[in-house]
């Protein structure tokens, strides 16, 4: 009888879900801000706004009017919802504990306050706890051989043959990574090598445990799980990473068989979409163990993790580029040139590579080591591709380690990227520099919302790297806007970090409307594994005008005494760009879509009568030439087809790029 209950309520919840999403989308009162809304009729190709003016770069007076732009053919409501009947296959415990604590290091001494009123440095830089290891890597990476090694680092390798292996699972697999390249490097100095081969096996032998279910794989979250990787995509990269280092230096056909299963694994977790986080990147969404929880739930008693990515630790790509090689493998290529051209492009350009994304980007907080990692899976794939077009990208990333200073550590890490810059014919990026501040995605914090009737609760958080914020807590009768700003005329793309709930559907949603336009209901339910926080995808492409935008937000689930708990709505520009000097005097501009759409794009660049005409590379998405599409109209404003995930190239040898507005010290 109880079942025919569940299977009645079910039915009379959806019929519900209907009736409100048709009324939602008559209420044009919803989400309207307390003051008039400026309504531009003239679509985005009727803007005549600079590149980046003044204004744009300044703090907007907090009485700017919201803006609301039309319709476009994109802006489709979209419906994200759970399936009413996800199975998680039983869980298989892995012998590992969670990754070691990293300790965090202030940098500069000025500060800000949160929006919770708490002080916080306003940059931080993460010291990780396998620094030493990465010392010892960058010492064996700009060695040629035995003889050319420092003997700090010769020490160090002696040590490390004589330690057990760690009790983290990715600093073991790293330290594996670490003595393979050993192994390789120090060939010649005596039994060196054989011992840290040996050392290097035992590191890696939780490998044949984890492989023992190679093929079972379950559904977490909605999404596929590659159930023998134990939701730890870091370790089995830097696993395949260290196998392929052995098999040079000593071919083993069983070794080639785990380094394919492995890299199977590894394709599994690809997330193929580059539109919405984490932006084709290879990443395990399982929740349930071996992550940290991070993230206290409002109202209860128990902490939850988030689908957290930490960029010094993604090696998935580089991981599969040289399985890629070693075995001769398409689909290995495929899958490391997709997160190439989502997650790395999109961070090459972001010039704010931050130490997280969980899933919002935690900026405040910097690991070096995030930017190594960055250049080191770009070059990766340029070898394995020969495509130069990643060769760019891991410059434009390389121009980010002058953002740390050269105490410690850090020396350390810029010796090892201009070393990788030289070695593969990427000089020419060493010593570049950002002509102003590269065009990135906006984090749109909730907290600073305004209650349009009902105000909203707040609960304080901590992100990962120790950054404080809160979780925004909307209920029945709770509904607020906010502003944010866009920097140019573009299209963009909208997301939502939330705490997804174990119910499942509607049952937890919300409705977004963006500049007072079309509604789009989100449903925040569909935890399989346990609760976490997560992203949902909201709308995009969408242009917008540069200057001042709205979002409003408002309570929609049908179960009431369930609150939908947010955190931010980032918003991506779909084309990235960054403009930068290069130490010989060249300017250049390098772009990138992350859209799977051809989209059209203003070129203020090219506007400048009697400029000079730069020179072009412009690429598809799957790294293949394409032909330039230019037009002008008749106010002589210049718009670019870019193709879908297509990268741009444009370079000016005088070394000035026409109508480029430089940031104010």
């Amino acid at each position: 009888m109880n079942r025919y209950f569940h299977y009645a309520f079910i039915l009379l919840s959806l019929a519900l879900l209907g009736t409100q999403s048709a009324n939602a989308q008559n209420e044009d009162e919803l989400f309207v801000p307390p003051h008039p809304v400026t309504t531009i009729h003239d679509s985005i190709q009727n803007s005549q706004t600079p590149l980046r003016t003044k204004d744009s770069l300044e703090t907007k007076s907090s009485e700017s009017l919201p803006v609301t732009l039309p319709a476009n053919e994109h802006s489709a409501p979209v419906n994200v919802s759970g399936s009413d009947s996800l199975q998680v296959s039983p869980s298989v415990k892995a012998d590992i504990v969670p990754e070691n604590k990293s300790q965090v290091q202030v940098t500069k001494k000025d500060s800000k306050t949160s929006a919770s009123g708490q002080s916080v440095a306003a940059i931080k830089a993460v010291i990780p706890a396998y620094q030493d290891l990465f010392d010892i890597y960058s010492g064996l990476m700009q060695a040629k051989n035995g003889s050319s090694v420092d003997k700090g680092t010769l020490n160090k390798l002696e040590k490390l043959c004589s330690q057990d292996p760690a009790s983290d699972i990715y600093t073991r697999a790293y330290a594996a990574h670490v003595k393979a390249r050993g192994a390789l490097v120090a060939s010649g100095r005596g039994n060196l090598s054989e011992r840290l081969v040996k050392s290097a096996e035992r590191d890696l032998e939780f490998v044949d445990s984890w492989l023992k279910i190679y093929g079972r794989r379950n559904t977490v979250h909605g999404l596929i799980e590659p159930a023998w990787l134990y939701g730890r995509v870091d370790a089995a990269s830097q696993a395949v990473l260290a196998l392929c280092l052995l098999e040079n230096y000593r071919p083993k056909a069983e070794r080639r068989d785990k380094i394919a299963k492995l890299a199977d694994g590894l394709v599994t977790a690809m997330r193929p979409d580059t539109k919405q986080y984490p932006y084709g990147a290879h990443l395990s969404y399982v929740t349930e163990e071996n992550r940290e929880r991070t993230y206290k739930v409002p109202q209860e008693d128990k902490k939850v993790a988030g689908i957290t990515l930490y960029p010094e630790r993604q090696y998935a790509s580089m991981a599969l580029a040289k399985a890629a090689q070693l075995l001769k493998n398409d689909d290995f290529k495929a899958s490391a040139e997709k997160e190439g051209m989502g997650l790395l492009a999109k961070l090459a350009l972001s010039g704010k590579v931050p130490y997280c994304l969980a899933p919002r980007p935690e900026e405040e907080v910097r690991s070096i080591l995030g930017t190594v990692a960055l250049v080191e899976n770009l070059l990766a794939l340029k070898d394995c591709t020969g495509n130069n077009i990643y060769g760019t990208l891991a410059g434009c990333a390389a121009v980010d380690i002058n953002k740390f200073d050269d105490h410690g550590h850090n020396v350390k890490a810029k010796s090892l990227v201009n070393y990788l810059l030289s070695t593969h014919g990427c000089s020419e990026w060493i010593g570049a520099k950002d002509i102003c501040r590269p065009f990135a995605g906006t984090n749109v914090e909730l907290e600073a919302g305004k209650a349009v009737e009902k105000a909203f609760d707040v609960a304080d958080i901590n992100y990962p790297g120790g950054t404080p914020g809160q979780f925004v807590v909307v209920g029945r009768d709770n509904m607020f806007w906010m502003r944010f700003d866009v920097e140019r005329d573009d299209p963009y793309y909208f997301s939502m970090d939330f705490l997804k709930s174990s119910f499942s559907g509607a049952l937890v949603s919300i409705m977004v409307r963006i500049d007072g336009d079309q509604i789009f209901r989100v449903n925040l339910g569909g935890a399989t594994d346990d609760p976490c926080v997560d992203s949902v995808f909201i709308n995009g492409p969408r242009p917008l005008r540069q200057g001042p935008h709205s979002v409003g937000v408002r309570f929609a689930g049908l179960l009431m005494k369930s609150p939908a708990i947010l955190d931010s709505i980032i918003v991506d520009p779909a084309i990235g760009r960054r403009w930068v000097k290069l130490s010989d005097g060249r300017a250049r501009m390098v772009m990138h879509s992350i859209s799977d759409q051809v989209l059209k794009t203003r070129m203020q660049e090219l506007e400048e009568k009697g400029a000079e005409s730069p020179t072009w590379t412009l690429i598809e998405g799957a790294g293949t030439p394409a032909v330039k599409q230019l037009s002008n109209d008749k106010r002589g404003r210049a718009w670019l087809e870019m193709p879908a995930g297509g990268t741009a190239v444009l370079e000016w040898s005088n070394g000035h790029i026409p109508n480029l507005v430089l940031d104010e010290d």
